[in-house]
């Protein structure tokens, strides 16, 4: 701001006597254009014209013969010096503006000699010197005022950051004691603040959610976990007490094996989602052609589908290649036809298909069976979840939720819809770039 000020004042004053030393040249041409046409009576009675309407002792005219005497005017003696120049009052005259001024102002004078007489022209810088004065005056009240207003703004915004800045510790702390459900005040506002702000309520509500799905694992686990162990404690005290009277025990200890290696598949499987979600397997993605994966998977479980009375149909004709995790996408579309085969009355039709749409990929596998009812379609790919429909076929209720896992590790489209009747399982891939 003081820059500007500067370089404003110095062209203001600069302007203003510029103006000033025309103003004295255009005077003495008019003094020197009646000198032309009148002689020297005319040119004295001029002088003496202008010197008697000067009213506030900031102008000079002024008349001498070759001697120095003044024949009229209002200044004193002047050295008869022709062109432009600066003199000081006390060397101009001794008169005084009835202002109260020092005296201490610049006369820019302009000489000329008209015959035998020297004519001079003067103009004080005066009134310039009041410009300036107010320009710094004004300078000082507006930097004065600025200072005021930024240091109350200064004070508010500090107030309030500091405000703030409380606010978001408190929500903190109660963050750090565990208290994930608390929102960190201060996220729509539109500054950088704001956006941190943003950011770490985000990451709170992540966190919960991870926290939340630990948990329902958790319980999850403890829940479905339950009664496999019950009843390999039931078959093993069998055993048990069967050893002890002589009785046969190779039928309860197979059977307590079987429900070993079921409680082992179901950590196996657990295991495997944490490490797709990790995305660990990223590092293992190559170009894969759908098409040929879905054909493979058509030959190995149409025979499966056959002796289970079910059909098994495959519609993909042209190739689309995506990059990703070969063997991981065929367990997906293996889980989603096991799931066909297993959870349709005999006589279903379960069909693999895929198109192709511009840079993208549609796989699906699709049957005409009972289908899932939409209330269960939100919660189909969560660990454990079985529908009142599955509950009385085998398995873990993991195999959606791996599905939903790679897919997800593929930044795929994993959608449930109804196919009237049954169920369409779609899958929506980005196709892989030429090379």
């Amino acid at each position: 701001m003081a820059v500007v000020f500067a370089a404003m004042y110095w062209l203001i004053g600069r302007q203003l006597r510029s103006q000033l030393e025309s103003s004295v040249a255009a005077e003495l041409a008019e003094l020197s254009s009646e000198w032309q046409a009148h002689g020297f009576d005319g040119l004295r009675d001029m002088v003496r014209q202008h010197a008697e309407q000067v009213k506030d002792a900031n102008s000079v005219f002024v008349l001498q013969g070759l001697d120095g005497e003044v024949i009229t005017g209002n200044a004193n003696r002047i050295p008869p010096v022709v062109g432009r120049r600066k003199l000081g009052r006390q060397d101009v005259t001794a008169q005084l503006p009835e202002r109260d001024v020092d005296g201490d102002d610049t006369f820019y004078l302009a000489g000329a000699m008209l015959g035998d007489y020297f004519v001079a022209v003067g103009e004080s810088d005066d009134d310039i010197g009041e410009i300036e004065e107010v320009l710094i005056n004004g300078f000082g009240f507006a930097l004065f005022v600025t200072t005021l207003l930024s240091l109350a703004a200064g004070s508010l915004l500090s107030r309030r950051m500091q405000v703030r800045i409380h606010e978001i510790r408190t929500a903190l702390e109660r963050v750090a004691a565990g208290d994930l459900k608390q929102a960190i005040p201060g996220s729509d506002s539109h500054d950088d603040v704001g956006e941190v702000v943003g950011l770490v309520n985000k990451t709170v509500r992540d966190l919960r959610g991870v926290m939340d799905s630990v948990q329902q694992i958790s319980n999850d686990i403890a829940h479905d976990l339950k009664r496999p162990l019950g009843r390999l404690q039931s078959q093993l005290e069998l055993a048990y007490e069967g050893s002890k009277l002589g009785d046969d025990i190779q039928q309860p200890l197979a059977e307590a094996l079987a429900q070993t290696l079921h409680i082992q598949r179901v950590f196996e499987a657990l295991l495997r989602i944490a490490q797709i979600e990790s995305g660990a397997r990223r590092a293992r993605f190559r170009p894969v052609d759908i098409a040929a994966l879905l054909g493979d998977l058509h030959e190995t479980f149409e025979p499966v589908a056959n002796d289970a009375n079910r059909k098994l149909l495959l519609v993909c004709d042209n190739p689309a290649t995506i990059s990703g995790d070969e063997e991981l996408l065929t367990q997906l579309f293996a889980n989603l036809v096991e799931n066909g085969i297993c959870h349709t009355p005999e006589g279903s039709t379960i069909t693999l298909g895929m198109e192709v749409a511009g840079a993208s990929a549609k796989a699906w596998v699709s049957d005409n069976g009972g289908g899932i009812s939409e209330a269960d379609r939100e919660f189909i790919t969560q660990r454990f979840y079985r529908s009142d429909k599955s509950r009385t076929v085998g398995g873990s209720g993991l195999g959606l939720s791996l599905v939903a896992a790679v897919a997800s590790l593929h930044d795929a489209t994993l959608e449930f819809a109804d196919n009237h009747p049954g169920l369409i399982v779609s899958i929506t891939f980005r196709l892989a770039k030429a090379p």
